[in-house]
């Protein structure tokens, strides 16, 4: 599961708090493993930047993954580039390298303030017809 997390100013320090422990309860529900869910986590602004791959051995169980999340700073940017992080996630997380696993399905679960800001080459580009 890719896990991409906003982290803007658009968000309220308090929202932005809201949104870790809601990754944090995400991540706590999920059956971790070896052989069951891999967790990948992205954070993003006007960059994206993967904190954790699937293929990251050391994150296999829930208590080292509630580390880099708890790890996650308060510090929040702008703007929100949400093409750019799936675009990352695409290239980092979901291939071989990132430990992407032909068995299991690929799920990717992306928390944003919802106001992406476009580049208009990308939009254009990419718009539904």
């Amino acid at each position: 599961m890719a896990i991409l997390v906003g982290r803007t100013k658009s968000l309220s320090k308090a929202d932005y708090k809201l949104l870790k422990g809601f990754v944090a309860q995400l991540i706590g529900g999920l059956n971790i493993g070896r052989d069951s869910t891999h967790v990948g986590l992205i954070l993003f602004d006007s960059k994206a930047k993967v904190s954790s791959t699937f293929a990251d051995e050391s994150l296999f169980t829930k208590d080292a993954l509630h580390q880099p999340v708890e790890k996650i700073s308060d510090k929040r940017y702008k703007p929100t580039r949400t093409d750019k992080t799936l675009i990352a996630a695409n290239n980092k997380l979901f291939t071989a390298e990132g430990g992407d696993r032909s068995k299991f399905s690929n799920v990717l679960i992306i928390l944003t303030d919802g106001k992406p800001t476009c580049i208009k080459t990308f939009c254009r580009d990419n718009s539904p017809s």
